[in-house]
């Protein structure tokens, strides 16, 4: 009997889908220096690509449904960084980076 309720509780476990939420990302780089890297707590930037100095690209965003805010955390090519500890996907469209 125990060995039926613990396959049950696996194969509903499998059968629910993940849920998230995709959210319109853009991303200006106004540094001499290319940003090869965002991590995101929680969540992923989809299809990065590198954003080249002084260039600008976008991607989606991808966090848990129900979740806005969450920390960024930018890389660059001379390993330099910059984070944003508050980033609220849900009322911003991106960063900017620089001057």
């Amino acid at each position: 009997m125990r060995l039926t309720l613990i396959s049950a509780a696996v194969l509903a476990g499998l059968v629910t889908p993940a849920v998230a939420a995709d959210y319109a990302f853009e991303v200006t780089n106004s540094t001499q220096f290319d940003l090869v890297a965002i991590h995101v707590q929680g969540g992923k930037v989809n299809d990065f690509m590198t954003v080249r100095s002084n260039g600008e690209r976008q991607f989606t965003l991808s966090l848990p449904a129900g979740v806005c805010k969450t920390r960024l955390n930018v890389i660059f090519n001379d390993s330099d960084s910059v984070v944003f500890d508050s980033y609220d996907a849900c009322e911003k469209g991106g960063i900017a980076i620089g001057h």
